[in-house]
């Protein structure tokens, strides 16, 4: 490639050509502005650009852009995370934690001597029992009751039996020698096998509570005679 000058013929202005591949190409500098006026391309200051439509942008995004917009980023294998763990990052895989200036060997050993003196005074356990002092070993109150006399009634057949005079007692040892039903009343009171009684087994004693003066009646359950013993307590 070479270069030639030439001058305009009338005005005298010169130009200038570059001959390439046998043509000569003019040689000039772009500039741009209004009328009369002209702003040379150069370096820094190219031509003004205005931008229609969408254009695909191939260079990296700026950081306000990236932020507006997060781009979904499909990442294979491990990638290491510099930044902060998300909520659900720290239940899935809890961080160790290190704790400084609360269990150390020292401290242990501070707590171990009060240990070591109560082993002198704690005694020898009896198979890992606690030894327990009482003061006073409670005892259940006992007391011995006295009975007066015992009575009897014997059934005769499906009949009822009752006492000939009311018991003088508020409270009676009963026990009978088959299985029947008793009932405590007034003088006329009967036995039955029905509401008001109530069943009795034989030679099975238990105490009942009465009015002194009540009559106690008997029947039997089954078809063998017995007998209702009755003991008073005095």
């Amino acid at each position: 490639m070479s270069e030639v000058s030439v001058t305009a013929p009338g005005a005298g202005t010169p130009l200038r050509f570059n001959f390439v591949g046998g043509v000569n190409l003019s040689v000039a500098k772009l500039a741009f502005g209004d009328a009369d006026t002209a702003t040379l391309v150069q370096t820094g200051s190219g031509l003004p650009v205005a931008v229609q439509g969408t254009v695909p942008v191939s260079g990296p995004l700026t950081d306000a852009q990236a932020r507006a917009t997060p781009l979904p980023v499909a990442v294979p294998g491990s990638v290491a995370v510099t930044g902060p763990a998300t909520d659900t990052q720290l239940r899935a895989t809890p961080p160790p934690v290190l704790v400084s200036g609360v269990a150390t060997a020292a401290a242990q050993a501070t707590g171990n001597t009060p240990l070591a003196s109560i082993d002198g005074k704690t005694p020898a356990l009896a198979g890992g029992r606690v030894p327990v002092v009482l003061d006073a070993v409670p005892r259940l109150a006992t007391t011995t009751r006295a009975y007066a006399d015992s009575v009897r009634i014997v059934t005769a057949g499906t009949a009822a039996v009752r006492t000939t005079l009311g018991i003088a007692a508020t409270e009676v040892t009963l026990c009978a020698t088959v299985d029947g039903f008793y009932a405590i009343g007034s003088g006329s009171v009967v036995a039955a096998n029905a509401a008001g009684s109530f069943p009795v087994a034989a030679f099975v004693p238990f105490s009942e509570q009465i009015t002194s003066g009540q009559f106690i009646s008997f029947i039997r359950a089954g078809s063998t005679d017995g007998a209702l013993f009755i003991k008073p307590v005095a």
